[in-house]
């Protein structure tokens, strides 16, 4: 069986390695359900055995129909069908599905932050949720521990194979090429950039607010000020009241000034969205604000 290494998403004290060794869970913590997120590739042992140790009630699967590139997705479904059967065989639990493009990084952060927020609504956060990242593509891994730094009720754990199935003989023969050693790739395409994102929890009302302010965008050629409030009204993000003890300006104008520190102002410091500088009043949405509707926006 792998050896475990388990990665606490909640931040260590003084001097408590972030790393430690476990011994098998032995008893339930109360009634909180055990919840395992794994991606299958072409590991079994490493997508069935973590199921098993921690005893999961329900277990989500991550996986892709396509290739990136090819037609070898029949060969994953294959190794897919095989974990799938022995979890189910060897342990009373639901099996979820989740077809989703495992070589997208963003793909992989909504996928997984959709997981979380709909097992949270399910069982009220009375849940021990374990992330699995050492299966699956690299991808994937990253996305999934980004999303446990982010949520520190989440813990990431890793494995180490303890048996392989190319034995030391047949390496030189299956990964070298003309004598001398290539690996698993002969050949890769060119890097392709990860917008990434901070290790915090996003803001919910700035994540709302570059949303509508992209929906706007997309239905008109000017989005003034006043649409984007009422957006945000719509959607309940928006909570401002004015004092009307203070100053005389309009409640307009003190609407405006308040879009301007509490949501665009902020959004401009993360990077998100930047002032046009040809016309004036309008903020355009950045590479990284694009990244961030993408993963975080309509996500409860």
């Amino acid at each position: 069986m792998p050896k475990y290494t388990i990665m606490e998403s909640e931040e260590p004290e003084a001097d408590e390695p972030v790393h430690a060794s476990m011994s098998p869970p032995g008893i339930r913590s109360g009634r909180k359900e055990r919840i395992v997120i794994e991606c299958v590739m072409m590991d079994v042992a490493m997508v069935v055995e973590p199921a098993l140790y921690y005893e999961a009630d329900t277990v989500h699967l991550i996986h892709y129909s396509k290739n990136h590139r090819d037609n070898i997705s029949t060969t994953y479904g294959k190794f897919f069908d095989e974990a799938k059967k022995q979890i189910s065989e060897r342990l009373k639990t639901d099996i979820v599905e989740h077809d989703a493009n495992v070589y997208d990084f963003r793909a992989m952060m909504r996928t997984l932050l959709e997981i979380v927020s709909s097992e949270r609504r399910r069982t009220g956060g009375i849940m021990d949720v374990y992330v699995n990242i050492s299966a699956g593509t690299t991808e994937y891994s990253a996305a999934a521990m980004l999303v446990c730094m982010q949520n520190r009720s989440l813990t990431a754990f890793t494995l180490r194979t303890s048996e392989y199935t190319i034995q030391n003989e047949d390496i030189e023969r299956l990964l070298y090429r003309d004598g001398k050693p290539v690996g698993f790739s002969t050949a890769v395409e060119e890097p392709e950039m990860i917008v990434t994102f901070d290790p915090e929890r996003q803001d919910a009302q700035l994540v709302a607010c570059l949303g509508v302010l992209k929906e706007e965008q997309s239905r008109k050629r000017n989005v003034y000020a006043a649409d984007v409030i009422n957006g945000l009204k719509i959607l309940g993000a928006w909570n401002y009241e004015p004092d009307r003890r203070r100053g005389r300006t309009d409640d307009e104008q003190k609407e405006l000034m308040y879009l301007k520190r509490a949501y665009l102002e902020p959004m401009a410091k993360k990077g998100w969205v930047v002032k046009n500088e040809l016309v004036k009043g309008r903020w355009d949405i950045t590479p990284e604000g694009e990244a961030i509707i993408d993963v975080y926006h309509g996500l409860e």
